[in-house]
This record gives C-alpha cells, structure tokens and sequence, in this order.
C-alpha cells in the first residue's frame, strides 16, 4: 500500500493510510511536536519577521526619542509614539499574521503527508505549532522592548526597563487569539485567508472598538488599549492627558485583558480538537 492510499475501516468509514499507520504506533507528545516546530521554522520566514518587522517602527522611535536628533520628533512626541504605538495598532498584526501563516505554510505546501506519517498527537502538533508561533511574536516584542530600554538609557523620551517588559508581555498576551485563527484559516482555506481575515479583524475591529464602552469585551480593541497607561499615549499616539480614560488601569483593564487571554486559549483547544480530526488530502 502506497502512502496516501485510503482503507476501509470498520463500519464503513475511509481513513488514509497515514491515520492507520498511527494508530498502530505510540505517540510522541509536545515536546517532539515543538522540537520538530522548530526545525522545520529554519526553512520559513517566519523567524525572519520577528527580527526583520520591528525595525521600521524602532528606527522611527530612536529618531524621535531625542537621541539621535537632539529633539523630539513632530509634536514633542518620542519612541512611546513612533516606536510602542505604531507597533502595537500597525506593524504588530501585520508581523503577527505572517508569522503564523509561515509557520502553518511548510505542512500545508506538503498536504500534512508529513505530520500525518509521525507518530505524534496531532493535538501536540497543534499546540506546538502555536506555541513556536507565539515564542516568535514574544521575539518580536522583546526587539521593539530593547530599543525603548537602550533609548530611555540613553536618555531619549522612552518607556524603561519595567513599562517596556510589561508591554511586551501585554501585546504578546492580548494579541494570542491572531496565532490560532491564522493557523486554522492558512490550514483549512490557504494561506491569503490565513494573512488577510485575522489581520482586517484586528486593524478594523481594533480601531473601530478601542474607544467604545465595550472595549474590553473585544480583544482587538484590547491589544490597542491596554498599553496606553504603560506607553502614555492613546492609540491614536495623542500623548495622554491628567486623567485620561486610556490612562486608566481598573477593572475594565483587568477583565479587557482576561478575555483576551481566554479567548486565546480557547481558539487553540478548539484549533487541537479540530486537528486532531484531520487527516492527509
């Protein structure tokens, strides 16, 4: 029997031949899943986007923090606005989607031949596949944290060391649920879905929600807001008043940011169980 080739199982029902061969072999867990994750990322430019994303909005913000110029940049705003903000409601997304699409691509381009073949859960496979999406959007996140460190260092306008690691770790966090549904769409539809649905919901819905009253229901509107107290500016990059509302850490910012998680975490259990009903095309 060739790979690829279908049987008929018990009752009737057809599986591949891919999804016989496993059950008949013990199967490796998450920690071969995410050791093969990462392997395989070598070939994708997945990783590149981490590193390569960052760096427009970081080189904005050094040259607006008043390290390079001797001056803030336009406004009086510095690297809070160039470098945080436009990085988490612009660059952010865009690095996000291609992230995950890249990292769903290499099995994807194979028809799943080569996941369906290993003797691994698939539900470890998909989590491994989230979890090295994410460990690249936490990357993502520390270069644009760095540079805001080495500016407010240097003595530039810039958020330090403790606003810059809690950012980071906030828009890693409030951002998950991207990682999740750009598997899914990349997997089941292709890859331009994969990019374009996730990334319109989070640029429009975010726009259209972080101003409303409801914004903490909605994680897009989320992962633009909750970094205003830390960065000082509102989404907009407007620097923030005496007691403006963006500034504001209370229950809302609490519960905005629990739902973000949640809803996170429940795309990728829901994502696991409807992996692991997949089988080779």
């Amino acid at each position: 029997m060739r790979k690829g080739d279908t049987v008929v199982a018990d009752g009737g029902h057809t599986h591949s031949a891919e999804a016989t061969l496993r059950q008949r072999r013990p199967l490796a867990g998450f920690g071969a899943a995410f050791r093969a994750e990462i392997a395989k990322g070598k070939r994708t430019a997945a990783r590149k986007t981490a590193l390569i994303a960052p760096l427009p909005v970081c080189l904005m913000g050094l040259m607006s923090s008043g390290i390079v110029t001797g001056g803030l940049g336009p406004g009086g705003v510095g690297y809070n606005t160039y470098g945080w903000c436009y990085w988490y409601t612009l660059l952010l997304p865009v690095a996000i989607a291609l992230i995950s699409a890249g990292v769903a691509g290499i099995d994807t381009r194979g028809k799943l031949h080569g996941v369906m073949g290993s003797p691994v859960d698939l539900r470890a496979v998909w989590r491994a596949k989230a979890a090295y999406a994410l460990v690249l959007v936490v990357c993502a996140n520390a270069v644009v944290a760095l540079c805001s460190i080495v500016a407010h260092a240097l003595g530039g306008s810039a958020a330090g060391g403790a606003a810059s690691l809690a950012m980071a770790a906030l828009l890693t966090f409030s951002s998950l649920w991207m990682v999740p549904a750009g598997l899914f769409l990349t997997m089941r539809i292709g890859t331009l879905a994969g990019i374009v649905a996730p990334l319109l919901v989070q640029l429009a819905g975010g726009i259209a929600f972080y101003g409303s009253a409801f914004w903490w229901l909605f994680p897009p509107a989320a992962a633009m807001r909750l970094c205003s107290p830390f960065a000082g500016v509102a989404p907009s990059g407007v620097p923030l008043t005496a007691n403006d509302a963006y500034g504001i850490v209370d229950v809302q910012w609490f519960l905005a940011l629990g739902i973000a998680v949640f809803a996170g975490c429940a795309l990728v259990i829901v994502g696991g169980a409807w992996f692991r009903r997949q089988e080779a095309k």
